[in-house]
């Protein structure tokens, strides 16, 4: 075919005088199915006019479309919101809501059950969805999670389960709940600024063993406190006696006029006497010191007795009301060696799916490796699966994120949990938004302004706040430790001050006997 052109059924076809193809045009199309199934043609390259032109550098290619999230806010379609139950962040209650409108839940929103059926959740993160709703603008429509899973990547299909599975399969909008940020799920998901920071901690149950009736008086103090109190009443016994016995005011009778008397009424055993009713508070006695000297030692040691006594009744009823708690892990919490090489039949665990299984499964720490090796084969389905096995004696620790598990130490029964040491692999609660969408950015403005008005923390002290929640608090529990040496410190000082002050007025005595003497001698004289 020669110098011939018309227009083909893929375009424009032309030949020269020599039979060659000349002018052609060519179109690079990449075909895929967009988020509701829809075949869309994207054109990656095209060559015209001898010039070739690129339109996508990257694969597989990705077309800029329109925010669906912000074309729903536009449209005011409501947005589809994944929840996963667990107190206090979302809990579904068993009265039933009519209908989608928020009228017919005096308290939370309605949601949507794995039946179908609409109920009434509420919970931390409802009222914050609810908040979000008027700050930033949007409708929902609450629906809980199918497979009953935060979100893990399943490494032989590539699929995501939970929430993020859902977000990324675009089943839903958002992801609200106690959802920790990681890097593995950012790469599918968007999360928000962190709603609420959130480390890992463990949970043991508390065992609990009653004082010992016979020794329980001595509980308040310890032993080097009760042996430091004896020696220094006795101390304080033998000086009193010492400045009576040698003032030259201790045989003085005292009436309109003194006068020395031939034996000392507040000899060595009314000196004990005297010395422990100040110990008890009880002044009946028959006795007392007539020197100045003598006088102000009793006073500054009455004082310092009457601080002990107080102190000791305080204790010792704080001591009677508290058990001894009896722990399966000391205050290392997660570091202590008895998890590395647990003994036979002490199980740890963790749920699974989750965050935190993941952070065992990839950690380079020896420690926590050696810990995920006794710790893989106990992994629950959820938390309330994990706490029947430790009320069961089945689980003996259990870890998780330190807002839950403080959450439910400080609302358990009889206060029979708590979290041993401190919060380790510190990260966040987050929204997980769509991938790419500009609403996660809107979200993280608002939260941010949360922080800055304290509405977190109006809502964390609605939600996470106990019976047991003094108990559970480490500096709450100082009150009932035995008091020491060290604490009552001051009031050895006391003593010790007074003895000074009393040995000054001792020498006084001395001084002002010599002067009136030589002052009687010198009147004799003239």
């Amino acid at each position: 075919m020669e110098n011939v052109q018309f227009e083909g059924y893929t375009g424009w076809v032309q030949f020269n005088d020599q039979g060659y193809r000349t002018n052609a045009e060519y179109d690079i199309d990449y075909w895929c199915k967009d988020e509701n199934g829809t075949t869309i043609r994207m054109l990656l390259a095209e060559f015209h006019n001898n010039k070739l032109t690129v339109n996508h550098t990257g694969w597989p290619p990705v077309e800029k479309t329109l925010d669906v999230l912000e074309l729903k806010l536009a449209k005011n379609i409501p947005l589809r919101i994944s929840v996963y139950l667990q107190e206090p962040y979302v809990i579904m209650n068993k009265n039933p809501a009519q209908n989608d409108s928020d009228e017919t839940c005096a308290l939370g929103w309605p949601c949507v059950g794995l039946d179908g059926t609409y109920s009434c959740c509420t919970g931390y993160c409802i009222d914050l969805l609810k908040l979000l709703m008027r700050d930033v603008g949007f409708s929902v429509r609450i629906e809980v999670v199918k497979d009953g899973k935060y979100g893990a990547l399943n490494h032989t299909t590539g699929q995501w389960s939970g929430l993020i599975g859902e977000v990324d399969r675009r089943e839903a909008d958002i992801a609200v709940s106690d959802l920790t940020i990681n890097e593995q799920r950012s790469k599918v998901v968007d999360f928000t600024h962190p709603y609420m920071d959130a480390g890992m901690a463990v949970l043991v149950k508390v065992a609990r063993r009653g004082k010992s009736n016979w020794t329980g008086f001595m509980d308040p103090f310890d032993a080097k406190l009760w042996i430091a109190l004896i020696v220094c009443v006795n101390t304080a016994l033998i000086i009193m006696w010492l400045l009576e016995r040698y003032s030259p005011y201790g045989r003085l009778e005292r009436g309109k006029v003194l006068k020395e008397s031939k034996e000392y009424s507040f000899d060595f055993v009314q000196t004990i006497w005297f010395t422990w009713s100040l110990v008890f508070q009880t002044f009946d006695v028959g006795s007392k010191p007539k020197s100045l000297a003598c006088r102000i030692l009793a006073l500054s040691f009455a004082f310092s007795m009457l601080i002990v006594i107080t102190s000791y009744t305080a204790n010792l009823a704080a001591f009677l009301v508290v058990e001894e708690e009896i722990l399966p892990l000391n205050d290392l919490g997660i570091r202590d060696l008895k998890l590395q090489n647990p003994p036979s039949g002490f199980r740890i665990g963790t749920a699974q799916d989750s965050s935190f299984e993941r952070f065992f499964q990839a950690t380079d720490d020896p420690m926590m490796s050696r810990i995920w090796q006794h710790m893989k084969h106990n992994s629950v389905k959820d938390f309330s699966e994990a706490i029947k096995q430790m009320n069961a004696g089945k689980l003996q620790a259990f870890v998780s994120d330190y807002p839950t598990l403080e959450n439910f130490a400080a609302k358990s029964r009889d206060c029979s949990f708590k979290i041993v040491g401190k919060s380790f692999f510190q990260s966040g609660f987050g929204l997980a938004v769509r991938k790419n969408s500009s609403l996660s950015t809107k979200i993280s403005q608002v939260l941010i302004q949360y922080e800055d008005y304290d509405i977190s923390r109006t809502l964390r002290h609605r939600w996470f706040l106990g019976q047991c929640s003094s108990i559970n608090n480490d500096d709450e529990n100082a009150m009932f430790a035995r008091l020491s040496i060290a604490d009552l410190s001051g009031l050895f000082l006391a003593i010790c001050v007074g003895v000074i002050i009393s040995l000054l007025f001792f020498s006084l005595e001395y001084f002002k006997i010599a002067f009136v003497n030589s002052s009687s001698y010198i009147f004799r004289q003239k």
